[in-house]
């Protein structure tokens, strides 16, 4: 799928956008936990029924630290007493985490942030709040924990998140999906005139409950090729 994006895109983008044809291609047969994460750019993954409007409603008050052009964002949860390492720089060498705002203002993000770490060690965890008309560049984050789940909450048409040889994302809102951002160049526009919001989070994959979760989704994807 290609998407012809108007000039108030950076050419770099208007051009990944247009003539970059590549689609992911999922094998068709059973794998490890551990082959999943080295075989697949993404794919949804099933992390239960929450409350989705207040975490929607908790999530538009966040105290955002603004872009120009970029997605706004706030830094939710991650390593005790470090600031924002920021996707692109964040290793894998932590082992204490804490919030990183007062979570009485959002409790039913406190209670999805709890249910994760219930699964499994969950790392870091930032909101993203996009205008109308804003992008991210083309880049690849942290190779140290290449492998991210992203939860978009609202997704306007013309939002677009696309990945370098293996096409677009088919977000949703809520639809929870597990992107490896740390091996593949991605960009995300919001070609739309409605502000997005979206969170994303690292986890210890290593753990039995996130292997089991992603060896559960990758069977489902599997039996629907």
């Amino acid at each position: 799928m290609t998407i012809q994006l108007s000039e108030n895109y950076p050419k770099l983008i208007r051009d990944l956008f247009l003539y970059d044809v590549g689609e992911e291609h999922y094998p068709k047969k059973e794998l490890t936990s551990e082959e999943i994460l080295q075989n697949i750019s993404y794919m949804p993954l099933d992390l239960g029924k929450f409350e989705w409007n207040s975490i929607l409603e908790e999530a538009i008050e966040l105290p955002y630290k603004q872009s120009e052009t970029d997605a706004d964002r706030c830094y939710l949860y991650g390593p005790t007493d470090i600031k924002d390492p920021r996707c692109e720089l964040l290793n894998s060498n932590y082992t204490n985490f804490e919030y990183k705002i007062d979570t009485r203002t959002c409790p039913a993000i406190e209670n999805f942030i709890e249910a994760m770490n219930s699964i499994g060690q969950v790392t870091y965890i930032s909101f993203k709040r996009m205008l109308p008309k804003h992008w991210i560049n083309p880049h690849i984050d942290s190779n140290c924990n290449p492998f991210k789940v992203y939860v978009p909450l609202t997704w306007p048409e013309g939002n677009y998140f696309k990945i370098y040889k293996k096409g677009i994302i088919p977000f949703k809102p809520v639809i929870p999906f597990l992107v490896n951002t740390g091996n593949n160049i991605h960009s995300v526009v919001n070609d739309s005139d409605e502000i997005r919001y979206i969170f994303s989070f690292y986890a210890d994959w290593s753990t039995p409950g996130w292997q089991h979760i992603t060896k559960k989704a990758y069977g489902k994807l599997t039996v629907d090729l």
